[in-house]
């Protein structure tokens, strides 16, 4: 049987991210999404919708990761959730 979703990453709380991020959290989904570096508006819509702050680092502990991003940042948002899943797979592969 497949693991149910219980926890769900995204990449940015934008006003698409915030918007589908509370709506999971309505449906009880954890949301955990990475803020260093975002502004205060992406804090505030991250907080009012009710995702959790978390590191980059942990986004690994979220069973579905979504990245919903413009376009012009769309490569860039890639390539640093790569750098960390590929990390965390190797880290896995280790133990």
């Amino acid at each position: 049987m497949d693991k149910p979703i219980r926890t769900v990453a995204i990449a940015a709380p934008g006003m698409m991210g915030a918007g589908i991020g509370a709506r999971l959290v309505r449906n009880g989904i954890r949301v955990l999404v990475p803020l260093d570096g975002r502004s205060p508006a992406s804090r505030s819509r991250a907080a009012a919708a009710g995702m959790e702050d978390v590191a980059l680092d942990d986004i690994g502990q979220a069973d579905l990761i979504l990245s919903i991003v413009s376009p012009e940042h769309a490569e860039v948002t890639a390539e640093r959730f790569a750098a960390v899943m590929g990390a965390l797979a190797a880290s896995v592969g280790d133990s």
